[in-house]
């Protein structure tokens, strides 16, 4: 799937923002990159393209192949909306969604 698939299909449906009104298609490509940077560090093992990952993955644009498994292609998109609310909130209600991201992400990895 590409990025930004997996952004409109996954992300912004947990994020509640399926009209994209909310969050630009560029900001949240920064923000499923810097996810991938933290499951890289968290679980190598997550990323289909090799068994051992050597080296982290490189920035990706929209149309590029997401290269992390199915089985952690939920956990990503926690943790991109961990980043969304926390780096974006603007009342306590998005800082506790951002809490609830952040525990799905850690019991999916």
């Amino acid at each position: 799937m590409t990025v930004n698939t997996f952004i409109d299909d996954r992300v912004r449906t947990l994020l509640g923002d399926e009209g994209k009104n909310t969050w630009t298609g560029p900001d949240l490509i920064k923000k499923v990159n810097q996810s991938r940077d933290q499951l890289w560090a968290d679980a190598p093992h997550a990323f289909s393209g090799a068994t051992v990952v050597t080296t982290a993955p490189t920035d990706l644009v929209g149309s590029d192949t997401l290269d992390v498994s199915n089985l952690y292609a939920q956990a990503l998109a926690h943790r991109v909306c961990f980043i969304a609310f926390s780096e974006d909130s603007q009342d306590k209600a998005e800082a506790a969604l951002a809490a609830a991201h952040l525990a799905l992400y850690r019991g999916e990895i």
